[in-house]
Parts: C-alpha cells; sequence; structure tokens
C-alpha cells in the first residue's frame, strides 16, 4: 500500500451524515475522492457540503484514494489533540503493517443496508394474518345443531298395532249396574212435516290477480317495467326470459303498451332478456 504525503485542496460534494463519510472532487483533475469522518480531527464542527476541506491522499489495498488527515478551511484546531476522530494509536502501532492493514479495514466504507430479510418477514406475517383471519370467519358461520335438525324433520308416523298381537287386558271387569225399569212418558202430539230449506253454497271470492290480464288491456301485452336498482325504463316483450315474472304496479308509474314504438316513444328501453 503505497502513500501520497502531498496535502491537496477539494470541495466536499457529498456528505451522508447518517453514514459518516462522503467525497471530495479534487481541484487538480477533477475526482472524487472517498473522506471518512475518522480522517477529521475531533474537534471542530462537522463537515457539510460545499467545505473547502484540505487532506492527503492514500492509496488504499482495493487500488482507490482515501482522503486522510482532513481540515476543514476557515476552521481553527487546538493544537495537542489528536487529529482523527477515531480511537487514538501509538506511534509504534501507527507504523506497524498490522496496524496499517487495520485502519484500512475499519476505514472502508459500510456495505449497504440489506432489506430483503425484512421483506421476507412482512410477507410471511401477511400470509398468516390472512389465513387466521378465513379461519376466524369460517367458524363465525352459523352451523346447524342436531338437535335442530331433528326437530325440523317430521315426526314419525306411530305404528300400528295389530289386533291379534295386543296383550289381553288384565284390568277387573266391573259388575253390571241394575237397570231402572224407565217410566213411559205421555207421548206427544206429532205436528205436521214441513221440509226444511236447503241450506245455498256460499261463493268462494275470486282471487285477485297481481297483474291485469291482457286482454282486460284491449290486446296490449307489452309490459313496460321500472328497474328498482337502477330506476331505467325497460319493456318486456311476450316469449322473453323475465316476462312472466314482471309484475305492472300501475301506482309506480308502470304501464303497458300496445307497440315496441309506443314504448320507445315513451322513453322505454327493450329489455336485455
Amino acid at each position: 500500500m503505497s502513500a501520497r504525503n502531498t496535502r491537496k485542496q477539494g470541495k466536499l460534494v457529498r456528505w451522508k451524515r447518517d453514514r459518516g463519510f462522503g467525497f471530495i472532487r479534487s481541484e487538480g483533475d477533477g475526482t472524487d475522492i472517498f473522506i471518512h469522518i475518522s480522517a477529521f480531527p475531533r474537534t471542530g464542527r462537522e463537515p457539510q457540503v460545499g467545505d473547502t476541506i484540505f487532506y492527503v491522499p492514500q492509496m488504499q489495498s482495493d487500488g482507490r484514494l482515501q482522503a486522510v488527515s482532513a481540515r476543514i478551511a476557515g476552521v481553527e484546531y487546538p493544537t495537542g489533540l489528536p487529529a482523527a476522530r477515531g480511537p487514538a494509536r501509538s506511534t509504534a502501532a501507527t507504523h506497524s503493517p498490522t496496524a496499517s492493514r487495520h485502519s484500512s479495514v475499519v476505514r472502508q466504507q459500510r456495505p449497504p443496508y440489506d432489506a430483503r430479510p425484512l421483506v421476507v418477514s412482512a410477507g410471511i406475517l401477511f400470509f398468516v394474518m390472512a389465513g387466521l383471519t378465513f379461519a376466524i370467519a369460517n367458524r363465525r358461520q352459523p352451523t346447524v345443531s342436531t338437535a335442530q335438525a331433528r326437530s325440523s324433520s317430521p315426526p314419525a308416523a306411530p305404528r300400528e298395532v295389530p289386533a291379534a298381537t295386543q296383550p289381553p287386558s288384565t284390568a277387573p271387569s266391573a259388575s253390571p249396574a241394575p237397570q231402572a225399569t224407565p217410566t213411559p212418558a205421555p207421548s206427544p202430539t206429532p205436528a205436521p212435516a214441513t221440509a226444511a230449506p236447503a241450506p245455498q253454497p256460499i261463493p268462494a271470492p275470486a282471487p285477485i290477480a297481481a297483474n291485469p290480464a291482457p286482454a282486460a288491456l284491449g290486446g296490449c301485452l307489452i309490459k313496460g317495467n321500472i328497474s328498482q336498482n337502477s330506476g331505467r325504463k325497460l319493456y318486456h316483450v311476450p316469449g322473453m326470459e323475465d316476462y312472466n315474472n314482471t309484475i305492472i304496479r300501475r301506482e309506480d308509474g308502470e304501464q303497458y303498451f300496445c307497440s315496441e314504438a309506443e314504448a320507445q316513444a315513451a322513453g322505454w328501453v327493450r329489455a336485455p332478456r
């Protein structure tokens, strides 16, 4: 790993405060150089985008330049304090190869946050909640109990026991009571027989039709119906699927038509079936 001890100057073009690193654009060749928060002294303010930075470029093991020993232009730093924000290191550790490799690893950029485990966990949680909701919905459906099923079934007719198989009665027979001699009553004078009039049958009332018969409407067979859901005016021709089930209510504005042209002129549209 080689190093360049020449101090250079550049402008901080990007800085991620939550990650603690950014990039300096060199004024010499215009290249962007990575810089970590540990390159600045512990004292002083935090770097901001647009600050002029004095730094020393240092080549890392992966072939990329990194800024070290950085200072912000216009900020005064007290003397006798550690220059870096990272942990203090001894002189022997700084010049040892092991410490140099360790410092380069520490200054490397953090890996990006991997959100895939969170997405997988959220998907599993969603399917579990959906399964629980489905199970609760099915459990709340009313079920017919055995007692209700038995009460709804018709009672079985009692079996007739043949007379030959019936057991003989064991009750003691009662002795016959003495019969009293009836006293003859005087016979009344018979009245002349008159034929009683036969009762006249009461005629049953004729059923009231829900829909007037077409013959009573002068042969006008087309039914003009108003849909209760959409309010559309639809007419039904004899032979259509819903013709027999359509009931005309004149109090709601429905009526019969003698022809399709008459229905269309009144604002009705032919029904789909």
